[in-house]
């Protein structure tokens, strides 16, 4: 199943909020800014997600939180997270065997161009 047909808004809220600056040691401020992940054809949750503006990791946060949404929305339409997983905003079964590749690996595990012969020693 696919999820990836979402909105994701930012929000610039009004209020300023602190914090540390780690290369100048000094307290600064910035806008915080509200995202909200809003699902366009699924009847899942809206869900949001609070970071200031500026922020160093603000991009693998947001990359992060979005995963976390998307696993959420997976169980909230009724997959196990045990046999389901995402995968490119997409819902996956884990383990599933899907290209010829993987079928010849299964079909022939130990085959001869994968590992070499070996003899037995005598005893």
């Amino acid at each position: 199943m696919d999820l990836s047909d979402f909105t994701k808004t930012l929000n610039y809220l009004p209020d300023l909020v602190r914090y540390f600056d780690e290369e100048t040691k000094e307290d600064k401020t910035a806008r915080e800014v509200e995202l909200t992940w809003k699902h366009n054809s699924l009847s899942v949750s809206e869900l949001k997600f609070y970071l200031r503006e500026g922020h160093e990791a603000w991009d693998d946060r947001i990359r992060t939180r979005e995963n976390e949404i998307l696993t959420m929305w997976m169980i909230e339409l009724g997959y196990d997270p045990l046999y389901h997983r995402i995968k490119d905003k997409k819902i996956i079964v884990r383990g599933q065997v899907e290209t010829q590749e993987q079928i010849d690996e299964w079909l022939k595990p130990n085959s001869g161009n994968k590992l070499k012969v070996t003899k037995p020693e005598v005893i």
